[in-house]
């Protein structure tokens, strides 16, 4: 939220009849590139697998349209097998694979 680009409209949430938060995500734009992109897309395990997710990424896909990005993307994990199946359900397809290195600290 300290972000000079955060933009509190981009927060997207779904709530539950108990007023639970059951699922999130925030868009983030770039002007120049025409780029949206998801960081942060998350369902409360309690409401998983009953399409709010979808919802999630088709809501935040009009809102980037509708402020002019061309294109979007979102990230995760090889191993994440309920984000890589939902991602493609709304049409996003493997771009770039990312290699992470860590080096653990020697004393």
């Amino acid at each position: 939220m300290q972000s000079p680009v955060y933009v509190q409209e981009h927060e997207i949430f779904i709530v539950a009849p108990s007023g639970e938060v059951a699922a999130f995500c925030i868009i983030w734009t770039d002007e120049l590139t025409k780029i949206g992109h998801f960081e942060l897309v998350g369902t409360h395990p309690d409401f998983q697998r009953k399409g709010l997710g979808k919802s999630l990424l088709f809501e935040g896909l009009r809102r980037l349209k509708s402020e002019g990005m061309d294109a979007a993307d979102v990230c995760t994990n090889h191993d994440n097998v309920a984000a890589i199946p939902l991602y493609e359900s709304v049409g996003f397809q493997i771009d770039k694979r990312l290699l992470t290195y860590k080096k653990k600290r020697t004393t």
